[in-house]
């Protein structure tokens, strides 16, 4: 079952919108547009996944959408393999609809001691899996407080985008505020940050 530390993400995910909206990179009319999910099982996939379903850990859905633009898989007992595994069926299953995959995954090393990192998947071009960004989440690297991932509103909104709105404009969610949620979390499970 998943724990505090496995779903960490979704309080962060829900404050970064809220960032977003404070920042001026959407507006409050739009984030009433992005709703969040984890757990809805969602079954109308495309090939070669047609069959499939799938909860997410959580989700964020364009209002009157049936498939999220951006997806998150956490792991704490699934491995890495299966993570890319459930990576590849959102990106290739969710028929040019998921835009990214954020994959997390836990891991409890000696010591009662945490690590974490996070991968930033979407599609290239020719409809591959591509591997945008790897970034750790713990041990707090060097460059903790620089490290984001960029996301675009056409990756937020998808084909669901404001009218008006430009898709290529970016915004930085803060891994750092991830890594802030996660030691809280990590320290009242009474375990240590790596």
């Amino acid at each position: 079952m998943p724990n505090f530390i496995h779903d960490c993400h979704q309080p962060w995910l829900i404050k970064e919108i809220k960032r977003m909206e404070r920042s001026g990179f959407i507006t409050a009319a739009e984030s009433d547009l992005l709703e969040i999910y984890s757990g809805t099982t969602i079954t109308n996939f495309g090939p070669p996944y047609i069959n499939s379903s799938k909860q997410p850990d959580q989700a964020i859905v364009p209002q009157d959408e049936d498939i999220p633009t951006v997806v998150v898989e956490a792991g704490w007992s699934e491995t890495v393999p299966k993570l890319h595994q459930d990576t590849s069926l959102w990106l290739k299953g969710g028929a040019g609809f998921v835009q990214v995959v954020l994959l997390i995954k836990w891991t409890k090393i000696t010591g009662k001691r945490v690590k974490a990192f996070i991968e930033v998947y979407d599609l290239d071009p020719a409809g591959n899996k591509r591997l945008l960004q790897n970034e750790t989440i713990l041990p707090t690297p060097i460059t903790a407080a620089a490290q984001v991932i960029t996301i675009t509103r056409g990756q937020l909104f998808g084909s669901a985008i404001p009218a008006g709105r430009n898709p290529n404009d970016t915004f930085d969610l803060s891994v750092d505020n991830l890594r802030t949620v996660a030691i809280r979390r990590i320290r009242k499970a009474r375990l240590f940050p790596a």
